[in-house]
């Protein structure tokens, strides 16, 4: 063992082909446990191969000690030789001391290769043999989370608490916030969130946290989250237009326009930053601005139609009837008009006066809207003003069984009907 050390102290210092030459010497007449040692070493040293001959050495004289074969299997996993690796660990007894071990092993090679239910069989098995073990139980966990059962998640996390200390700090926290959070348990994924992000500062995790607290309505929870996201990593980008609502639904408009501005300097062709920014300044009565940026959206991508619609809608109350034609038959043109843009066409046309495509695009949009009162409303109105009024108490008449308070209608289909 003193040799040993010896080889190991020349190879610290430098001298690393007479510290491996001196461990070559002793590898012909070393112990049993000098040679498990000498493994460990040339392991350590990233020597794999001189490692594996020298486990195969001693499972040629101890071929029923499973420690061996495990760490036979973890050389050929790391030799990147999985099929071997998985023959060896399959072979190993289920008396054997390392049984569970092996199994968890062989759970790990079967996940990286996709085989998720075969992984979970093991998994499964070395539980029925250790029904105690929270490390099982966590690997269960992992699984699960992984494979988006989350429910099943949370229950196995939940049960391994007891090795938190034992894993990286803060995992099994964040991990289980992730769980019960994607599995709609929010609140108390907030709860592990914050015990895990004490010791973990990671941003997959910030940004779950941020999340959640968005979806508990705990803005100033999220906006805390977010920030400490964009201050550990300012490129994280996804992060923007979340902290944009979360000041918003605050009524922070100067933060959250200033957050998404900041956004668009890390991303200019964020689509949903660039519509956050418009509708923030038509908010705030900028309306010029506002217009570039929603035309900006829309030259990026003209089927947004969200963006289109808001657009849309502000051309509307500004009565920019003219452009909203030039706007909208260009997307139609495209074939990206939405039944709501035909509305909103139909609409601008009338007020143009162009009544012939007024009545074309009321006509197209009639069997998205029949179940809607104010569409059905704004076309019997048209259809009057165009003298054809037993069409229009026909839709008076839908629009008040749709809703029976709209009392102005009663009168129209009463003066109507006289």
């Amino acid at each position: 063992m003193e040799k040993l050390q010896e080889a190991v102290s020349l190879i610290e210092m430098g001298h690393v082909e007479e510290g491996m030459a001196l461990i070559q010497t002793l590898k012909k007449d070393a112990d049993h446990q000098t040679l498990y040692d000498i493994a460990k070493l040339y392991e350590n040293l990233g020597h794999l191969e001189e490692a594996m001959n020298v486990v195969q050495r001693l499972r040629s004289l101890y071929p029923e000690e499973g420690e061996l074969s495990i760490f036979a299997a973890e050389l050929l996993i790391e030799l990147e030789q999985e099929d071997e690796a998985l023959e060896i660990l399959g072979s190993i007894s289920r008396f054997d001391d390392a049984y569970t071990q092996s199994l968890l092993l062989q759970a790990d090679l079967y996940f990286m290769q996709g085989l998720h239910e075969v992984a979970e069989q093991k998994l499964l098995k070395a539980r029925s043999a250790s029904p105690n073990e929270p490390v099982l139980a966590y690997a269960l966990g992992e699984l699960y989370l992984e494979r988006g059962d989350f429910i099943k998640s949370a229950v196995f996390l939940k049960e391994a608490e007891s090795i938190a200390d034992q894993l990286p700090e803060g995992e099994l926290h964040l991990r289980l916030a992730e769980a019960l959070s994607r599995g709609g348990q929010f609140e108390e994924a907030l709860l592990y969130y914050q015990k895990g992000l004490k010791k973990k500062k990671e941003l997959h995790s910030y940004f779950g946290y941020g999340l959640t607290a968005m979806k508990t309505k705990e803005y100033k929870i999220a906006i805390s989250a977010f920030t400490e996201l964009k201050s550990l990593d300012p490129d994280y980008t996804t992060l923007y237009p979340l902290l944009a609502n979360a000041y918003e639904e605050e009524g922070a408009l100067d933060e959250a326009l200033a957050t998404v501005k900041e956004g668009l300097v890390k991303d200019d062709f964020n689509e949903e930053l660039k519509g956050k920014a418009a509708r923030l300044l038509y908010q705030q009565g900028n309306r010029e601005e506002g217009e570039r940026y929603a035309r900006e959206v829309i030259a990026i991508n003209p089927s947004n139609a969200e963006a289109v619609l808001h657009f849309s809608s502000m051309l509307r109350k500004e009565e920019r009837f003219d452009d909203i034609v030039d706007l909208l038959t260009h997307i139609v043109e495209q074939g990206d008009a939405t039944p709501e843009m035909i509305w909103d066409l139909a609409f601008a046309y009338n007020e143009r006066e162009e009544f012939e495509q007024a009545r074309t695009h009321y006509e197209q949009a009639y069997p998205e809207f029949k179940e809607s009162e104010v569409f059905l409303e704004e076309y019997g109105e048209f259809l009057i003003e165009e003298g054809e009024p037993e069409k229009a108490l026909a839709l008076f008449k839908e629009a008040l069984s749709i809703n029976p308070m709209l009392h102005h209608l009663e009168e129209t289909i009463d003066r109507l009907q006289s």
